[in-house]
């Protein structure tokens, strides 16, 4: 497939030094009428460089691109944390029913912004089947994934929650014991 000369400098927009020229290139590419989707798959599934797999990547999830889907659990396993962050992003807006159950491993992640981001899109999912998995984010070692954690059982309103988040009132942050004021509130009403 032929690119056009404008899809072509977006294209190379990905590989630049410059991040505020590639995170302009993303949306640019993904308006266009007719980008190139074929070359933007290969390069999501098999580019040798992080940060043009994410562009890509990136690209297809705004058009809504189904191998977006495809290409995401593998790319939960990626060695970039940008990447697994755009797989969650895109696992959670086109996972289905399935989203929080494909979400729900990467609090296990060794990046504290995946881990806090899927504490985050686990609330937003409102799957009660998320909440042993947030519980024991609650004792996460990073104070802002045991607030994201609290975060997100408030807005589950899982009474399962009460006696985990009743000890996070006493966590040593005080962000934390807020947000876990906040779930018992969601709780009990």
């Amino acid at each position: 497939m032929r690119t056009t000369p404008k899809a072509e400098r977006l294209l190379a927009a990905f590989r630049s030094r410059k991040v505020a020229e590639r995170e302009r290139a993303i949306p640019a590419l993904a308006s266009l009428a007719r980008p190139p989707l074929p070359l933007l798959r290969k390069l999501a599934a098999s580019s040798a460089h992080g940060v043009e797999r994410r562009c890509a990547f990136e690209v297809l999830q705004q058009r809504r691109d189904p191998s977006a889907l495809k290409l995401a659990p593998k790319y939960l396993r990626d060695p970039y944390m940008s990447v697994r962050l755009v797989a969650l992003q895109i696992i959670a807006e086109m996972g289905g029913r399935t989203a929080a159950l494909k979400i729900a491993p990467g609090l296990k992640d060794a990046s504290g912004g995946v881990r806090v981001t899927c504490a985050t899109l686990l609330g937003r999912l409102r799957d009660r089947r998320s909440v042993p998995v947030l519980l024991r984010a609650l004792r996460d070692k990073k104070w802002y994934v045991r607030q994201a954690a609290a975060e997100a059982l408030g807005v589950l309103a899982d009474p399962r929650a009460a006696r985990a988040l009743k000890r996070a009132l006493t966590d040593k942050r005080a962000c934390v014991s807020n947000a876990a004021k906040l779930a018992l509130k969601s709780i009990a009403s």
